[in-house]
């Protein structure tokens, strides 16, 4: 307790004088009373009941002036426990009660300073909120936030517009309950496989839909095309959240493409009667006059109809993506003699690499490869895709070579080249519709392509249940492109999964 100030009277010291007063004043009513049983004098009497009268007054007014801070001091607890923290007790009595004032005014001072200070921190977290809200509100893309039960703790106006479900909908909801994810041959992709939560192993963003769409459909199963990139939150950041969803709107974008594969796909089949009839007397001519051609003119014709059969391989592919997009290419699968394949495959590409002066060789396992359930003419586009890029990719005096093996009830084919090589931030996306490596590599190759052949390899070999995949070291220092099979005659071909490009996890 503060002490009290220089010559202040302590309320103990009052109240000993109070109680001396008390005894005072008993005592001389005491005596009065004595005096005046024994007198009959009446001034007398008036004059000492005026003394007593005189003297209670003077006691009342000393008690008043002791209890008085004390219920003004009462009085106030009320006031400051109802919140009015600027209510003051002006109490100068000299003693502890005004040293207890004090205590409460300066008590009520600083409870009042903290309230004011939470309360301007409040206006500025409600601020921050705000904005927070309103930068949200204006991203086009939808944003759906995660807990760690996949359950959905925020979303943005534009995740509203994607999914038909407003906010309050949606909290506290599984995002599986919310909406439907499904791929071009309309394959169901469940939140375990997209939703991607930091476990402490250096997860990194997914993305999903890229190359080609997702469809979306929320609420009353309205579809819309999407992308869909998966984040996780770092569970150092927080401990309750788990991913962060962001979608993109690609209807558009989906919509430019179909009108465009329509007019490709109208362009390549008026292309392909022409090229048909081209290449067939083409053949013709060259086999009867074989005999008769000097050796230019025989590497003329061997140009032309190399020409020829990049042409209709083109189209080809630009017809199949055409009916990758709209989920209608199919395969007819047959039990093959796979290393029968990968012969015919390499005689028809002998004449494209002997053009560049390129080695092309098979290498077959001593062990005769499996027969394997495939379609022989998707296969073979495969195959073909890849030999072409190889030959494309790489220079005069060069060396391909195919090779073939079983891996764990799997047929594992690679082509192999020593041609220019691709640099690491380009093999995640090598399988991408329309994706080219750009710069020095691309430009010295002389290749033509649309960037469709690996797409297009990828779909057929998703669609075998396989996997597909590239290695290089580096620009310079050739290329592997593998893909693998499963060689078990009872497997059926996979449902296509639609996931990100993971290389690490195909190797």
């Amino acid at each position: 307790m503060d002490k009290l100030p220089n010559r202040q009277t302590s309320l103990t010291q009052k109240l000993s004088r109070v109680y001396l007063f008390g005894l005072f004043l008993l005592v001389g009513f005491a005596a009065l009373l004595h005096i005046l049983l024994k007198t009959n004098n009446i001034l007398f009497i008036l004059a000492t009941l005026l003394i007593a009268a005189i003297i209670f007054g003077f006691g009342v007014y000393f008690i008043n002036f002791f209890i008085s801070p004390l219920k003004r001091l009462l009085e106030s607890l009320p006031i400051f426990i109802k919140g009015e923290l600027d209510h003051r007790l002006n109490i100068h009595t000299g003693d502890e009660i005004e040293v207890l004032a004090n205590a409460l005014n300066e008590l009520a001072k600083k409870i009042s300073g903290h309230v004011e200070g939470a309360n301007n921190t409040q206006t500025a977290a409600s601020s921050t909120l705000n904005k927070a809200e309103i930068i949200l509100s204006s991203i086009q893309d939808g944003i759906i936030v995660l807990d760690l039960n996949k359950k959905v703790f925020l979303a943005n106006s534009s995740a509203e517009k994607l999914t038909g479900w407003n906010k309050d909908e949606m909290l506290g909801k599984s995002i599986d309950e919310l909406i439907k994810l499904t791929d071009n041959l309309n394959q169901v992709l469940l939140a375990e496989n997209y939703v991607v939560v930091d476990t402490g192993q250096g997860e990194e963003s997914k993305v999903f839909g890229e190359g080609s769409y997702l469809n979306l459909l929320g609420k009353g199963n309205v579809k819309t095309y999407v992308k869909l990139t998966s984040t996780p939150i770092s569970s150092a950041i927080h401990s309750d959240l788990g991913s962060i969803l962001i979608l993109k709107d690609t209807s558009k974008q989906k919509e430019f493409e179909s009108m465009q594969l329509d007019f490709v796909s109208m362009s390549s089949h008026e292309l392909r009667t022409p090229l048909t009839s081209i290449k067939g007397y083409l053949s013709v001519f060259i086999d009867e006059n074989k005999s008769k051609l000097n050796a230019e003119q025989k590497d003329f014709m061997d140009r032309m109809m190399i020409s020829v059969q990049q042409l209709s391989s083109l189209v080809d592919n630009l017809l199949n993506v055409s009916k990758v997009e709209r989920g209608a290419l199919t395969t007819n699968l047959q039990e093959v003699d796979w290393t029968s394949i990968l012969q015919q495959t390499v005689k028809d590409n002998q004449l494209q690499a002997e053009q560049k002066n390129i080695s092309l060789t098979l290498e077959l396992p001593k062990k005769d490869l499996p027969k394997i359930n495939v379609d022989p003419v998707r296969i073979q586009e495969v195959l073909n895709n890849l030999l072409n890029n190889a030959i494309a990719y790489t220079q005069e005096g060069g060396k391909i070579v195919v090779s073939s093996e079983v891996k764990d009830d799997n047929v594992v084919t690679s082509i192999t080249d020593n041609g220019k090589g691709i640099p690491q931030d380009a093999l995640p996306h090598l399988f991408t519709k329309f994706f080219r490596v750009q710069g020095a590599l691309d430009q010295s190759s002389n290749s033509k392509g649309t960037g469709l052949g690996l797409f297009l390899s990828k779909s057929i070999i998703d669609m075998h249940g396989g996997k597909i995949w590239a290695e290089s070291p580096g620009p310079g220092k050739g290329s592997t492109f593998f893909f693998s099979i499963s060689s078990s005659k009872k497997s059926a071909p996979a449902k296509v999964e639609l996931k990100s490009l993971d290389l690490n996890t195909l190797n």
